[in-house]
């Protein structure tokens, strides 16, 4: 009981703390945690105009899209992301827009073959970069790793799960810079695409956290049953 008690009193502090540090920003929470979650969908949407000939040449050749499919293909889900993709960040058919986001997501991976072609699956995940599980595991990584999937933990049962998300988007932060900075990798390395891929993931993932922070962790959250009693 009295390791409970110091854990909430300590844990409620940290929010207070937290609450009164964020208080700047907060109004801007909501807007700014949308457009994370969807920036990937502006970066996908960039990539294809950028890289137009080269996309459209791969679905041609490798893919057997005929005539002007692969075009017609591209165009509209590039303006699809662009557009839905804001609607969101605006509260705007957010309904529509999740549902046409999901059928573009979809659709993607079976024209890019990462459904029902194993070939070309298997060949995606042989060239995509693959984390170190190798590395010297020293005091440092074992209390990051640690804390980190104790703060997981507490946002999945929802206890303190405001300052466990909070926790774990500063976290992310930190990782997402250091670990998948593609701007430092050369235009020429395979790895650049894959490395803006997951920075781009883990600020959509970074904002479901903050999403999290703005509205709470809902009903069945172990925050909310303990108000009932």
């Amino acid at each position: 009981m009295g390791i409970h008690t110091t854990m909430r009193s300590t844990s409620e502090r940290a929010e207070h703390l937290l609450g009164l540090l964020s208080s700047p920003i907060k109004p801007h929470l909501p807007a700014l945690s949308r457009f994370l979650v969807v920036a990937t969908f502006y970066e996908d949407s960039l990539r294809i105009a950028y890289q137009w000939s080269d996309q459209v040449r791969f679905l041609e050749k490798a893919r057997h899209f005929p005539g002007y499919t692969a075009s017609m293909f591209l165009g509209f889900n590039a303006l699809s992301m662009a557009v839905f993709a804001s609607c969101i960040i605006l509260k705007r058919q957010v309904g529509l827009s999740v549902a046409v986001l999901a059928a573009v997501i979809t659709g993607q991976a079976i024209a890019y073959g990462l459904v029902f072609d194993l070939k070309q699956t298997q060949q995606y995940v042989c060239v995509a970069p693959t984390v170190d599980m190798n590395g010297e595991w020293n005091y440092l990584r074992m209390v990051v790793s640690f804390v980190g999937l104790t703060a997981c933990a507490m946002v999945i049962v929802g206890f303190r799960a405001k300052w466990s998300a909070t926790f774990l988007v500063s976290l992310l932060c930190v990782i997402n810079m250091l670990v998948n900075n593609w701007w430092s990798t050369s235009h020429s390395n395979y790895k650049r695409d894959f490395l803006r891929y997951d920075f781009f993931q883990c600020l959509s993932i970074m904002g479901g956290l903050l999403l999290l922070v703005t509205i709470g962790p809902g009903g069945l959250s172990y925050d909310e049953k303990k108000k009932e009693y």
